[in-house]
C-alpha cells in the first residue's frame, strides 16, 4: 500500500487548500457524500478532513476507503478523544495505516454520555505517538476562545502541551474577522509556538445559519458589521459569500493554507476553491 504524503511535508512545499466533510447517516447519504467529494476534487484541493462522532452509520475506515477508490487525494480522518476505548483507537489507527493513511486530526469530541479512557486530547496524543509514531497529527485551536470562560493564555498553554505530545500543526475553528486570526498567530509566535496554523473558513447562508454555527462552536461568534450588512441586504442563497471571499483574500498571503468547512455542500465551496486557486501564491 502506497503511503500518503504527510500534511507537515505538504506545508513545506506549498500553500494548501483543503476541505472538511462529516460522515453520512445512511447509504443514500454516503452516495451523496462521495458525489460531493468527487465534484470538489475537480477543483484540486490538497487534502480532505473527515469528521467523526460517537455513533455513526459507517466506520471511519470504510468511508476513507470509499473516498480513496474514487479520488486521488490525501485523507485526514478525525480521531475522537471522548467516548473511545484504547483498543478501539488502536484498531482504527492500524486499519487506517493499512489503507495508506499517514495523517489524522485529534479532537476532543462530545463529552455527553461518554465513558472515557482518555482524559484529554493531550492524553490521546501521547497514546498515538507512543503506538503509531508514523502519523502526522493535526489538532484544533480557537482564535476567539473555546468558551466564554476560556482565557487566551489558557489556549496557548494547552496548545504547547499538545505540541509537546506530538501535534504537528493547528487548524482553527471557523471565524469571520481576519484580525482575530492575525492576533492569534502573533500571540502564538510570541509564546514560542512555531507550527503551521491553518485558518478554518465557512460560508454563512443567513442569520439563522449564524445562530446554528454559534451552537456548534459552543460560544457566540463575532460577526463584523460588514458581514452583518451582507446578511440583511444580499439576495443570494449564501449571503456571506462575498464577505468570505474578501476574508480569504486577506488571509491567503499570510496563512499556510485555507481550510474550508463545507458541511457537505458543493456550492459555494466549488467557487471558493476556484477563488483560492486564482489568488493563492504558488510558493510559500
Amino acid at each position: 500500500m502506497i503511503r500518503q504524503q504527510k500534511i507537515s511535508e505538504l506545508f513545506r512545499q506549498k500553500k494548501t487548500k483543503s476541505i472538511e466533510v462529516f460522515p453520512p447517516r445512511t447509504s443514500a447519504r454516503l452516495h451523496d457524500l462521495l458525489h460531493i467529494v468527487e465534484t470538489l476534487a475537480t477543483k484540486s484541493f490538497d487534502y480532505i478532513n473527515i469528521t467523526s462522532k460517537l455513533q455513526q452509520a459507517f466506520s471511519i475506515d470504510h468511508i476513507v476507503e470509499q473516498i480513496l477508490k474514487r479520488c486521488n487525494t490525501i485523507v485526514v480522518p478525525h480521531v475522537l478523544t471522548y467516548g473511545m476505548t484504547k483498543q478501539y483507537v488502536r484498531t482504527m489507527l492500524a486499519m487506517l495505516r493499512d489503507l495508506g493513511i499517514t495523517n489524522i486530526l485529534v479532537i476532543r469530541g462530545d463529552t455527553r454520555g461518554s465513558e472515557n479512557e482518555f482524559e484529554s486530547v493531550v492524553d490521546l496524543l501521547r497514546f498515538v505517538k507512543e503506538g503509531f509514531p508514523e502519523y502526522c497529527i493535526g489538532v484544533s485551536c480557537y482564535p476567539e476562545g473555546y468558551s466564554e470562560s476560556y482565557e487566551p493564555w489558557q489556549e496557548m498553554e494547552y496548545i504547547r502541551k499538545k505540541i509537546a505530545e506530538g501535534a504537528d500543526y493547528l487548524v482553527t475553528q471557523f471565524f469571520f474577522d481576519s484580525e482575530h486570526y492575525h492576533q492569534f498567530v502573533a500571540r502564538a509566535r510570541k509564546e514560542g509556538i512555531g507550527v503551521p496554523i491553518v485558518p478554518g473558513i465557512t460560508i454563512v447562508r443567513d442569520t439563522e445559519h449564524v445562530q446554528h454555527l454559534s451552537k456548534l462552536s459552543r460560544m457566540p461568534l463575532y460577526i463584523p458589521q460588514a458581514l452583518q450588512n451582507d446578511l440583511y441586504e444580499s439576495q443570494s442563497s449564501f449571503k456571506g459569500l462575498p464577505y468570505s471571499l474578501r476574508l480569504i483574500q486577506d488571509l491567503i498571503a499570510h496563512a499556510p493554507g485555507i481550510h474550508l468547512y463545507t458541511f457537505n455542500t458543493i456550492y459555494p465551496f466549488d467557487k471558493v476553491l476556484d477563488f483560492i486557486a486564482q489568488h493563492q501564491p504558488k510558493n510559500n
